[in-house]
């Protein structure tokens, strides 16, 4: 399994909404939960920098403010930098877990403004990622 050289990149769900979009993340500011919305690559709310923590863990940073970094709790949310990593392997799309590979990122539906969140439960195609250059 591989996983995403750093860089920019756009982060979209391989489930579409019901119109055909592509939903992708969309950072919402400090403290706010990250959520999906249709693809645009002229919004730089779906801009994600992907830097390597170590030779498995990569941190995922808003490209609006790399002072906060995607972090969890209820949600997947925005947070001040602090060492919060994320292992993302490549399988059947890209899946993004903690170190610990026990919390999965997925969406709670395929519709504009569903929340990014953790989940225990694997395998979904609503944890599946793309990552698209930006």
């Amino acid at each position: 399994m591989s996983r995403p050289t750093p860089g920019t990149y756009y982060i979209y769900n391989r489930v579409h909404d019901s119109d055909g979009n592509q939903l992708a993340m969309t950072f919402n500011g400090n403290g706010r939960p990250i959520t999906v919305t249709p693809l645009d690559t002229g919004d730089s709310r779906q801009k994600w920098v992907i830097q390597n923590y170590d030779r498995r863990l990569q941190h995922i940073k808003p490209r609006d403010n790399q002072n906060l970094e995607a972090g969890w709790g209820d949600t997947i949310y925005t947070l001040p930098v602090g060492n919060y990593v994320w292992s993302i392997t490549k399988d059947d799309g890209y899946v993004i877990t903690d170190g610990g590979n026990s919390i999965h990122w997925g969406i709670e539906g395929a519709y504009d403004g569903a929340a990014v969140i953790p989940s225990d439960k694997g395998g979904d195609e609503k944890k599946r990622w793309v990552f698209q250059r930006a």
